[in-house]
């Protein structure tokens, strides 16, 4: 939220009259319920953490007039304002299963936004359905014939996996260590961390094709490395595990830490490559190019200079094709890389 406020006052002493603001953050299911829990928060405990909801970031940040909201399937039919800064949050459900549409009214004398009107009386989304909206015909011709030149191959068995290959939003997972130990065959680096939420859904038992893993990773982050001392490298995870949140998935090493110790202070065993964590030593840390650019809490990448990222060019969705094919038939469990106390 630091990083949003500074934002506002940057972007209102460049002459900016209005900031709408596009978040990937996701407004709560029940926006009564959602700023009930928002009152009893600490404000100055919720400026630190990794993540905050769209709710949150409209009600700690002034000075934002829309804030339209993504990231979660729950569509708000008419806005929600905050009713401290008045900042109206806008957000769609998932999939593309409607258009929002809101006008702003904004008075011509003080530039300053006074309201908004919907297509309809209480409703801001238009809702796409297939009898009233058919696909376009060019475009439609021009995807069939690339399913029909690309369907085979992302058809075609490339592995197999004896256990089922699960995700958790929390410690590891046989999923999460089959990412991170494919990002460390394909970078060659010492160790690597991921997020969570970058696995999109688990592979049952059986065979495996590049549409499965292609479901399980839909975006397209390219594998970085960075150099770092492990200080940097302990200080990062040491984030993931602040203000209750669960950690990163992780390869090449082995990390232990206790929820009962203070924030900054939590890791009590840090393991790199079968070896006690160095704080002085350098080591090279495969992540996304999402991570990298400071995202989800991992802000101090942000002001690392440019020589000690390396890219790849290997996305991690392709990493980890290459990686069962050769390691088929896979057989991943948990091998207590993340232990929590």
């Amino acid at each position: 939220m630091a990083a949003a406020r500074r934002a506002v006052s940057e972007l209102r002493a460049q002459g900016a009259d209005l900031i709408i603001a596009l978040a990937h953050l996701g407004l709560p299911y029940d926006p009564q319920e959602g700023y009930q829990l928002l009152t009893q928060m600490d404000a100055q405990k919720l400026s630190k953490a990794s993540y905050v909801t769209g709710m949150e970031l409209a009600h700690f940040v002034p000075g934002i007039d829309v804030l339209v909201s993504g990231n979660s399937r729950r569509g708000y039919n008419s806005p929600w304002e905050d009713p401290v800064h008045h900042t109206i949050c806008v957000q769609n459900y998932a999939n593309g299963g409607n258009l929002g549409l809101i006008t702003l009214k904004v008075d011509r004398q003080t530039h300053a936004l006074v309201g908004y009107e919907l297509p309809s009386k209480d409703a801001g989304l238009l809702l796409l359905t297939e009898d009233e909206f058919w696909p376009e015909a060019q475009m439609s011709h021009f995807i069939g014939k690339l399913q029909q030149k690309y369907a085979p191959d992302f058809d075609r068995v490339i592995g197999v996996t004896r256990t089922t290959l699960y995700r958790s939003t929390q410690g590891e997972s046989p999923m999460a260590n089959l990412m991170c130990d494919a990002m460390l065959a394909a970078s060659k680096a010492d160790f690597a961390f991921n997020n969570f939420v970058s696995m999109r859904r688990d592979i049952p038992i059986g065979p495996i094709t590049p549409r499965d893993i292609s479901q399980v990773f839909p975006f397209g982050n390219q594998i970085v490395v960075i150099t770092m001392k492990g200080s940097l490298l302990k200080e990062l995870l040491e984030r993931s595990v602040e203000s209750g949140y669960s950690g990163m998935a992780i390869g090449g090493g082995r990390v232990v830490y206790d929820t009962h110790l203070p924030d900054g202070n939590k890791i009590v065993e840090f393991i790199v490559r079968g070896k006690p964590l160095d704080p002085q030593a350098i080591y090279r840390v495969a992540t996304t190019e999402y991570l990298a650019e400071g995202n989800y809490g991992m802000t101090p990448l942000a002001f690392l200079p440019d020589d000690r990222f390396q890219g790849t060019n290997i996305t991690v969705r392709d990493a980890v094709v290459e990686y069962v094919r050769k390691h088929s038939p896979l057989q991943i469990g948990l091998d207590g890389r993340w232990v929590v106390k």
